[in-house]
């Protein structure tokens, strides 16, 4: 199991087709509806990740353990060399 999970912030959730497999025009939506749990799996054992950012990945295959030495690497603080994974953000140019 990994030492950080993402979650969702407080408001917000995947798309309610998403889970069906539908592809809406809008990847991420406001949680206008009244919403105690979901049946949509969002356990990272069984739901590939997704990640979105606004800058070149320096990976083809990135993956949960590689969030860590990029957070670590983003803020400028030593990737200790026994840790798992590699940062995913290319050096800035």
């Amino acid at each position: 199991m990994p030492d950080l999970q993402l979650a969702f912030r407080d408001g917000y959730r995947t798309s309610w087709r998403t889970p069906l497999g539908g592809i809406p025009k809008d990847l991420l939506e406001p949680n206008l509806k009244k919403w105690s749990g979901d049946h949509a799996a969002s356990d990272v054992v069984d739901t590939p990740g997704v990640i979105l950012a606004s800058r070149s990945l320096a990976a083809a295959d990135p993956a949960i353990v590689d969030l860590a030495p990029t957070a670590l690497a983003f803020f400028g603080v030593p990737v200790p060399a026994d840790m798992e994974g590699h940062a995913l953000l290319a050096a800035p140019q």
